[in-house]
This record gives C-alpha cells, structure tokens and sequence, in this order.
C-alpha cells in the first residue's frame, strides 16, 4: 500500500501519486485544503512517523496531476510515538491548519495561496497534559474572540476548546467514555462523539457548557470494541451517521434514535473509516470504507441519497472539478491497520479491480 491514494469521481479512476522516496509510515488522518474562490486545490495528509505532507492538483492539459509542495517530519515529543499524527483539520474562511500529535500536541499553521503552512504566531503549538488527541475540529462557537475556536476531542474521555488566536484552553468537558471519532455541528450548537464501548453520544452547548442530551445504542459483535468515525449527515443534520464492527453503518434520528435507514457494506468487518459531509451532484452522500487486517477485496463504497428523481453514477461527469468530493482522498494505509480501535437495495458489487477499489455508486432511496 502508498499511504494515501485519490480518485476522481467522475469517472473511477485512480490518480498517479507523487513520487516519494522515505518511509513516512501509515498515513492516519487526511483533510481537504481548498476554497470555494480558489482554483488551487490540494490536501494534507499525516502519518504514523510525524510527516506531515501537502500535495495539489494541477491541471496539465486534459490530465490532472498531483505534486507534492511541502513534506516535513513534526518531531515534537519525547520519542517517535509522540510523533505520531492523529488529526488535521483545516479551516478555508482563514487559511488555518492544525494539526495533532499522539503526545498532546496541537500545532498551529497558516497555509498561504501557493498550499505551503508556515508555523501561526504569536503562539505555534501547544502541549496538553495527559490529552490524547483524537479528533480536530474549527467551529465558531463562541469561547475565543480571535477567529473560531479549535476543538480537541481526545480518546481518554476529555473535549477542549482552544481560542484560535493564543491556543489557550477556553473550555474543557471529562465526557467520561473512550472517544472513538467526533463531529461538530456549530449551527445547532451540538457535538456527536463515538463511545467506543456504547455507541454515538450526543451533547449540546448551552450557556457555555456541554451536557449529554441522548445516547445511541450501537451493539458491539465481538471482543474487543474499536473506535468508529460519526458524523452529522449533510442533510439538514437531521441524522447521525456511524459504523459498526460488523459491517453495517447506521444512520440514526437524531432526535429519536430511530433507525432512518441501514447500509449493508457486504461484509461483516469493522467500518471504521467514514465521511457523511459532502454532496455528489447536489445529493448528500456517504462515503465508507472497512478497515483492519486480513480483509480482502477492500472497496470504497459511495452511497448517495436520492430524492423524488433518480440520480445515477453517469450524472457524476457534470459535477464541477471544485466540489469537495470531486477527487475522493483515501486513507488507503489506514484500511489495514490493526490496531485503530429494507431501505437500501443493491445491485451486485462492480469493483475497480486494484484494491482498495472504488466501488460503484450506490443509489438510496429517500432518508426521510
């Protein structure tokens, strides 16, 4: 496996990466570098060894190539598992890149209009004690007054907000389970955080404060529980989207927890690798993926809600080269990596013969 692999949705194929010649270790955390405005678009992903790396894509005739314009080894920590990166989210409304390490560490970068991060001042990083960042996330929710604040979702049980512009700690909430994954939802004021032993917990700010509003009940199959990625889904965040360890992902009310529909990935392993934030021409989608040792035939599974007209996979070749889910970039690296803990109707699978494949797209019928 290359560590991080893309795709262009259009039409399935797999982009040729740059060349890279070190071992940067298993790529672990992966985020979009692009604005709505800006033609240049790119992505950062880090690894396992601390590399933090950036590579755009440029159009060179009717091809689209990928170059690498910044690579470089965050050696922040007492030793190399404290190098280890474990999120990187990226804000387009101010340019900002942060990053996190497995020791603590959160970095802070501005990334300038050639897609190259210099270190933010007055204050570059931060060391927390005792945090194990799990999950980064920007948000304007009020506790900084220098831009939007960062949040830290750690998977000892501990959520921190950060004011963006000194990266001091505003706000912190012990939730009192293992974190597995998180998503914000700034506008209705609510975070969804995976129990990794549970399921998805759903907390609302109020008054400054977080509290538990709902749980929801995802049942573990065997023993040992692993972290799964959530998400809001992009539908009016009326829905929460989580995996399983046994192959399903659930899309859950969020004000019942009434299952709104389930998708049955063919297979009963772990799905821990999942995205429900963007749209494919128009229509909300979830992309998913099984991760862990020893599973064969991998796939990408894109899944796209559809409404009163159906929508099919050729309708992809009109979507604009700027959408978010234009190129799909995969932690290919991460889909083998052990130790990271009827309403939908399908045709046969049609996978991309290399693996992991991008599967193709899958039709649903309305969520609600």
């Amino acid at each position: 496996m290359n560590g991080t692999s893309t795709w262009a949705l259009s039409d399935a194929t797999q982009l040729a990466p740059p060349a890279i010649e070190e071992n940067r270790g298993p790529t672990l955390a992966i985020t979009w570098l692009n604005k709505p405005d800006d033609p240049v678009e790119g992505l950062a992903y880090g690894t396992a060894a601390g590399w933090l790396c950036i590579w755009t894509f440029v159009r060179n005739g009717g091809n689209l190539e990928i170059r690498e314009t910044y690579a470089t080894q965050l050696k922040n920590g007492k030793g190399n598992a404290d190098y280890e990166i474990a999120s990187i989210t990226y804000d387009y409304s101010t340019g900002h890149l942060a990053v996190a390490q497995r020791g603590g560490i959160i970095s802070a970068f501005h990334v300038d209009i050639a897609l190259v991060p210099h270190a933010r001042a007055p204050v570059p990083a931060i060391t927390i004690a005792n945090h194990r960042p799990q999950t980064l996330l920007f948000a304007n929710t009020g506790y900084g007054t220098g831009g939007k604040d960062l949040w830290s979702v750690g998977g000892d049980g501990r959520i921190i907000v950060l004011s963006n512009n000194r990266m001091q700690i505003k706000m912190e909430k012990v939730v009192g389970v293992t974190i597995g994954g998180a998503c914000l939802n700034a506008q209705q004021d609510a975070i969804v955080v995976d129990d990794v032993s549970q399921g998805p917990v759903l907390l609302r700010m109020s008054n400054g404060a977080l509290a538990i509003t709902k749980t929801f009940n995802i049942a573990c199959t065997r023993l040992t529980c692993k972290a799964r990625n959530v998400a809001f889904h992009l539908d009016n965040c009326t829905a929460i989207v989580v995996g399983s360890d046994h192959g399903l992902v659930y899309v859950l009310d969020v004000r019942t927890g009434a299952e709104i529909d389930v998708l049955e990935t063919g297979k009963s392993a772990w799905v821990q690798t999942l995205d429900a934030g963007h749209c494919i021409d128009g229509a909300p989608a979830i992309v998913c993926a099984h991760s862990g040792a020893g599973i064969e035939g991998n796939a990408i599974q894109v899944w796209r809600k559809t409404g009163s007209q159906a929508r099919t996979e050729q309708n992809l070749a009109a979507a604009p080269p700027q959408s978010g889910l234009y190129i799909l970039a995969v932690l290919a690296i991460i889909l083998l990596v052990p130790y990271l803990n009827d309403m939908f109707k399908t045709k046969p699978d049609n996978t991309v013969s290399h693996a992991p494949a991008l599967r193709d797209l899958r039709i649903s019928p309305a969520f609600a």
